[in-house]
Parts: C-alpha cells; sequence; structure tokens
C-alpha cells in the first residue's frame, strides 16, 4: 500500500517563499546599481598623451624630417632679367626721390629707402650714379642719365609718368 503524499509543512512553504523574495530583491538591486565603470590602464593613458604631444609638435614645428619642404619655383632667366629691371626702376626712382627731398644723392641705397636684392649703387658725381644688378653669369648697368623707357623695355614694363 502505498502511501498518499504528505502535504509540505508551512514552515518549509514560508520558507522557500522568502527564499523566492530575496532573490527578486537582489535582483532589483543589481539592475538599480550602475554598472562599474571600465577601466584604462596606465600604460593606454601614458600613450595617449605621448601621441598627443608627438601630433601638436608635428603640426606646430612641422620638421624637415617629416614634411618636404616647398620647392623654390624655378625663374627663367628672361623672368630673373625683368625682376632686376624692375628693381633697378625702383631703386632709380628712391634715389631720385631723396635727392628731390634732400637737394643731394644718398650715400647708399638703404638711405633712400628698401633696397632691392641683388642691386647696388655707386655716386659717379654730385648728380650722377649708377645701379648695378647682378644676375646669374652677367651684370646690368643703369646710369642715371640713360633713358628709363629704353631700360624697361626689354622687360616689357613702362616706367610711371610722373617725371
Amino acid at each position: 500500500m502505498t502511501h498518499p503524499p504528505q502535504p509540505p509543512e508551512k514552515r518549509d512553504l514560508l520558507a522557500a517563499f522568502d527564499q523566492v523574495l530575496d532573490r527578486e530583491r537582489e535582483k532589483t538591486v543589481l539592475a538599480a546599481a550602475p554598472p562599474p565603470p571600465p577601466r584604462t590602464s596606465y600604460a593606454v593613458t601614458i600613450l595617449c598623451i605621448a601621441a598627443w604631444g608627438w601630433l601638436g609638435y608635428a603640426w606646430l614645428a612641422r620638421p624637415a624630417w617629416l614634411f618636404q619642404r616647398e620647392v623654390a619655383a624655378a625663374v627663367t632667366p628672361a623672368e630673373a632679367e625683368a625682376t632686376m629691371r624692375f628693381g633697378m626702376y625702383l631703386e632709380l626712382e628712391r634715389v631720385f626721390d631723396y635727392r628731390a627731398a634732400h637737394g643731394r644723392l644718398p650715400g647708399s641705397l638703404g638711405d633712400a629707402g628698401d633696397v632691392e636684392e641683388g642691386v647696388d649703387y655707386m655716386r659717379t658725381g654730385d648728380t650722377t650714379f649708377v645701379l648695378t644688378g647682378q644676375l646669374p653669369g652677367r651684370t646690368m648697368r643703369l646710369e642715371s642719365t640713360e633713358s628709363r623707357e629704353e631700360f624697361l623695355r626689354p622687360a616689357g614694363l613702362t616706367p610711371s609718368r610722373r617725371r
């Protein structure tokens, strides 16, 4: 003969119910708590700081070993001559302006204002002077008594008409 199953005791039922409630409370507390933040190692932090420092240096200093320097535009001999003729003309005008303002020729080109690169000045008298310009393999000469139009014509330029 088999005995019918015995109903669990009330105490066992209450203990099981308490366990279920405790598990539900733990789930609620764990769900409400924010997850712990991810940890970044010190090595990654130091590596990031070093990388930003290097990028800042490269951006601001633009070192030659990293960036290719701009290549100067090639100047044809005709362009170099035209540039020199114009520079000599500018110096001629500056010297004339100085003479008009001071009543005498300047002691040097610097006294008359800006000095064009490659242009030299030499007084030949109280009111006359010579400008020379150095080009690769050649020297250009402009005397104060020469015609400005004739000097600038090979460069395709015309002087101002103020004199």
